[in-house]
Formats: structure tokens, C-alpha cells, sequence
């Protein structure tokens, strides 16, 4: 009998909790406040459940020391907000979008907090730490973005009205798990993933005129490409780069 694989016990043990936290949010008759909070539990208990069963497994890896790349986190993060209102804009021409307005309020603030910042950063440990650091090191490196990708998009499926919003969240995906795998920095994916939720966040509270706005679809086309172009670079640069090192130390 085969045993399961470990990046699915991973993934896994994060939904256990997640999961019926994230029903009873929506079920019972909570607060928006408590309905909110009930659900980040959820995500921070999935995290943890990930992060115990983990370490039964594999030590924590130490992050690269090396220092940050202003020009790989600057494309990184115009990939994700053009990725985003790309994304938005082909839905519109679909009929998938729903536009709202809220109240600015306790909630709505926490909520966008929440959204931005603490579910991105969880997930973020969760599928491209975790996810790849448990996985063998003799495993290819485009295996390991797959199964990244794969398993983030299948725990998203829920929330996903489009086949375009399957194809935004598989591409955004295996190009975070792609830079992590070759600078071992978590915080690269998680800006980046950050500043995706926030485009779509400002993108919701807009109107439909300006998501659809040709100016507004070609700048982000044009930046798209470029971002794209940019981090692919980076990447090879990076594969380069550690071939040579690898050389090197075998000639010493």
C-alpha cells in the first residue's frame, strides 16, 4: 500500500481546521465581527496544524542570506497587480463580476487586513515553503512547482467563479513557487501574493468603467509582459549563477 504523499498530508492538516471553521463562519448566526475572527482562526490553527506535522517530518530550512533583489521584487509585485486586473477585466467580458460597495467600518477594515496580509503570509508557509521544502531534493524542480500550484489551486476551488480565475491562480502560483525555489526567500511571494489580493481588493470597490478602461488594459498588458520577461531573466540568472558555484566548489 502506498503511503500519502507528503505534501498532501501537508496541505491536508491545514484544511482540517480550516475547513469547519470556515463552514461554521458561514453557517451560524455570528457577528460579522465574530464570523470574521472565527475564520482567521481557522487559517492561523491551519497554518500551525501544517507547521506540527512538518517538523515531524523535516527541520525547518534556514531562508537564503543572501540579500534581496530590489529589481526581482519590483517585477514580482507589477506581475501580480497586472495579473490581477487582467484577470478582472476578461471576467467583466464574461458577465463573472459582481460589483459592491461597503461601509467603511471595524470589520471591512480588519476584513482587508485579513485578505492582504494574514491569509496571503499563511498560505504562503503553507504551499511554497512547506509544500516544497517537504518534498525531496532529487524531485525536479518543475515537479515541485507543480504540485505547489496544483494543490494551491485545488484548496481555492471553492471561491473560483471562472475558468479564468483557475488560470490566474495557477499562473501566479508557479511563478511564486518558481522565484522561491531559486532564492529560498519567502517574503518575495508573499509581497507579491499581498499585492495581488490588494489589486483585486481596490479593483472590487471601483467602478466597472475603470476595470474596463482600455488605457487601464493595455498599461497593465504592457506591464504584464514586462514583469514577466523581467522575472524569467532573474530566474536563469539565478540557475546560472549557482551552476557556476556548484562548479567552482567541486574544482576546490
Amino acid at each position: 500500500m502506498k503511503k500519502t504523499p507528503l505534501p498532501i498530508i501537508i496541505v491536508l492538516s491545514y484544511l482540517l481546521p480550516f475547513i469547519p471553521l470556515q463552514l461554521a463562519a458561514y453557517a451560524f448566526s455570528f457577528s460579522p465581527l465574530t464570523a470574521l475572527a472565527v475564520k482567521e482562526l481557522g487559517v492561523i490553527l491551519g497554518a500551525l496544524a501544517a507547521c506540527g506535522v512538518y517538523k515531524k517530518y523535516n527541520k525547518l530550512p534556514q531562508m537564503s542570506a543572501k540579500k534581496a533583489d530590489p529589481l526581482l521584487m519590483l517585477s514580482l509585485t507589477a506581475f501580480s497587480a497586472s495579473i490581477a486586473e487582467i484577470t478582472m477585466y476578461l471576467s467583466l467580458t464574461d458577465g463573472n463580476y459582481t460589483e459592491y460597495e461597503e461601509q467603511i467600518s471595524l470589520v471591512t477594515v480588519l476584513s482587508f487586513i485579513s485578505v492582504v496580509f494574514l491569509n496571503p503570509t499563511a498560505e504562503e508557509f503553507v504551499f511554497r515553503y512547506m509544500v516544497i521544502e517537504i518534498m525531496p531534493e532529487k524531485q525536479s524542480t518543475f515537479r515541485k512547482i507543480a504540485v505547489s500550484s496544483l494543490l494551491f489551486c485545488m484548496v481555492h476551488l471553492m471561491g473560483m467563479t471562472s475558468v479564468l480565475n483557475i488560470a490566474d491562480i495557477l499562473i501566479s502560483s508557479a511563478v511564486y513557487a518558481a522565484v522561491y525555489l531559486k532564492t529560498r526567500k519567502l517574503f518575495y511571494t508573499c509581497i507579491a501574493h499581498s499585492v495581488h489580493n490588494l489589486t483585486v481588493e481596490l479593483l472590487l470597490n471601483t467602478s466597472v468603467d475603470f476595470i474596463r478602461s482600455d488605457m487601464l488594459i493595455i498599461i497593465s498588458a504592457v506591464i504584464f509582459i514586462c514583469s514577466a520577461a523581467v522575472i524569467t531573466k532573474l530566474i536563469l540568472k539565478a540557475d546560472t549563477e549557482k551552476s557556476a558555484e556548484q562548479i567552482t566548489g567541486k574544482d576546490k
